[in-house]
């Protein structure tokens, strides 16, 4: 698929989602903001440019509704480690894999960025840190089964930190930046689980 066909797909979903208001508000942040890279050329997940428009304006949208969403922030365990072992080649197969394994198995509105190297930002609107949870099950056993043709069976797994829109955010950064703390905690404490942000027991 080529890069224009890709940016067709990204803004005929962002119709769906949106009944055209997300659409309309994403188009108008774009002029407002200049060119920038709808998607990552690796892996085909929206750029981390194009994420930070869009939650943006869910995050306004939700407010408005009186309604909530999460953020996922999900890192790919022990890179480091396949770099070095297996070389970059095989690195950037295994981001691109585990991108697919991500699409595959999020919810349908749940929308996924490639926020840095080794690490995606996942948009799940209308949805619980409890619901976000079960995407992470499913994409943990996805992982287990998937055949990532290492010589040595290496098992590639990921950790995620999750955030449910609260009271005290005052924007999309805000969770994003809960969601990355707790996923700092998941990496600390062992890899491949999944942390949720307890936005009270954080302020104490």
């Amino acid at each position: 698929m080529s890069l224009e066909q890709i940016i067709i797909v990204v803004e005929t979903i962002l119709i769906m989602i949106g009944g055209g208001y997300i659409f309309n508000q994403y188009q108008q942040q774009k002029k407002q903001q200049g060119e920038i890279a709808e998607v990552d050329e690796l892996t085909g997940d929206l750029s981390r440019a194009s994420m930070v428009i869009l939650g943006d304006i869910v995050f306004e949208q939700a407010r408005v509704r009186n309604s909530t969403f999460s953020v996922a922030m999900i890192d790919l365990d022990n890179f480091g480690d396949i770099n070095d072992t297996y070389g970059f080649d095989v690195g950037d197969k295994v981001l691109t894999s585990v991108a697919q394994v991500l699409q595959q198995h999020k919810r349908q509105g749940d929308k996924i960025s490639r926020w840095r190297g080794q690490g995606w930002l996942m948009l799940l609107p209308e949805s619980s840190a409890t619901e976000a949870q079960r995407v992470f099950e499913r994409i943990q056993s996805a992982l287990y089964e998937h055949d990532f043709s290492f010589k040595d069976k290496r098992t590639v797994t990921v950790s995620m930190g999750v955030a449910e829109l609260c009271t005290d955010d005052t924007c999309f950064d805000d969770i994003a930046k809960r969601a990355d703390t707790v996923l700092f905690h998941a990496k600390q404490d062992g890899k491949n689980q999944l942390k949720v942000s307890q936005p009270e027991r954080e302020l104490d």
